[in-house]
């Protein structure tokens, strides 16, 4: 097969001078290694912290970040603060629903988190635990005159935004 000249004149260069072939492969490997950094990391969902939560102090109408071990309800500046599952329409937040739990699995949850500090998951799976994400926790929708209702008997409200949008949770 006939070679072209600059095909030559390449395979010269680097056969008579190695720091250049080497430099060249250098490159070829930076790059390609940038490119695949790139390409796995660039629609990666972006990292929340599994120790925070949203909670509201005033039925829904704002929120504030804490830490997912402050157990709803509690005392927050004076006022009762409870679990908030805020969603977004892409245009703004709002809090969707409002979760607590029942006296006996706070008490539960936090006995576990008095016996184990250093722990903290053991405390998250029993809240993910169906004894305490249904039958211990009660949801409502944020306002004064809507009840709180047994997670376990009530389903998840449908989230629709303001203005009929499609809606995602909001992750702290």
């Amino acid at each position: 097969m006939p070679q072209n000249a600059n095909d030559i004149w390449v395979r010269e260069t680097l056969q008579n001078n190695r720091k250049i072939g080497l430099l060249v492969a250098l490159i070829l490997i930076l790059v390609s290694v940038a490119w695949t950094a790139y390409v796995f990391l660039r629609d990666r969902p972006p990292q929340t912290d599994s120790y925070s939560a949203f909670f509201s102090d005033d039925d829904g109408q704002t929120y504030f970040r804490d830490s997912i071990l402050k157990l709803p309800p509690f005392d927050h500046n004076g006022n009762i603060a409870d679990l908030a599952i805020v969603c977004t329409d892409g245009k703004r937040d709002f809090v969707a629903y409002l979760q607590r739990y029942t006296p006996q699995a706070r008490r539960q949850l936090q006995e576990l988190y008095d016996a184990n500090h250093s722990a903290p998951y053991k405390v998250i799976d029993m809240m993910a635990s169906p004894q305490i994400s249904l039958e211990g926790t009660e949801i409502k929708v944020p306002g004064k005159d809507n009840p709180w209702v047994s997670r376990s008997i009530a389903r998840v409200p449908n989230i629709q935004s303001p203005n009929g949008d499609d809606v995602e949770i909001v992750h702290p």
